[in-house]
């Protein structure tokens, strides 16, 4: 049996840095309006996607992209599952 595995890449949504034309690195600067009305419409255009995982950075502007995307109903409940069978309950 063959399993086929795959990744979707997903930069995060425009930083109020990237809109005042900063590099940011590592610093962390929220997403802009523009930027969550784009992580916004990047989950809508993955809607249809059946994903098992969702992985992000630790920066505030890629988990604030990264939500739309995990809060679409399947992987929601997917993950309020797995969350109510954790170790730490």
């Amino acid at each position: 049996m063959s399993f086929t595995t795959h990744v979707v890449i997903i930069r995060h949504g425009q930083s109020q840095g990237n809109a005042e034309g900063r590099f940011g690195g590592h610093t962390d600067t929220p997403l802009s309006p523009r930027g969550r009305r784009q992580a916004t419409a990047t989950a809508r255009a993955l809607a249809s996607e059946k994903f098992n995982a969702i992985y992000s950075s630790d920066l505030p502007r890629a988990i604030e992209t990264a939500t739309p995307l995990a809060n679409l109903p399947a992987l929601a409940s997917k993950l309020a599952k797995l969350c109510a069978n954790a170790a730490w309950e």
